[in-house]
């Protein structure tokens, strides 16, 4: 289990830092998430308890690390969350979105 959040914690950082490649998020902050974010396994199982949504959990943890700097994982959640319904549901294509 710890392997997919490692993993959904690599693709949020990666992600990130191609949102600052186009202009999205300072590099400043891409950095300090770099620096900082990490999780905590028992804590996401806590709060899936919860939320009962693995992702929900995932996020919430992981900005409980970030303190100020938790905000630019608000907005990754919304999008992970997204993705996981495309990949899940087949019903969503965010492949014609344009954020400028």
């Amino acid at each position: 289990m710890k392997i997919v959040f490692k993993t959904y914690l690599e693709v949020e950082l990666f992600a990130t830092e191609a949102w600052s490649k186009l202009g999205v998020v300072p590099e400043n902050d891409v950095k300090k998430l770099f620096e900082n974010a990490k999780f905590d396994l028992e804590g996401i199982l806590e709060l899936e308890k919860e939320t009962k949504h693995d992702i929900v959990a995932f996020t919430r943890n992981v900005s409980s690390y970030l303190g100020e700097d938790g905000f630019i994982m608000g907005l990754l959640r919304l999008m992970l969350l997204i993705q996981h319904m495309v990949i899940y549901t087949n019903k969503l294509t965010i492949s014609s979105w344009k954020i400028y």
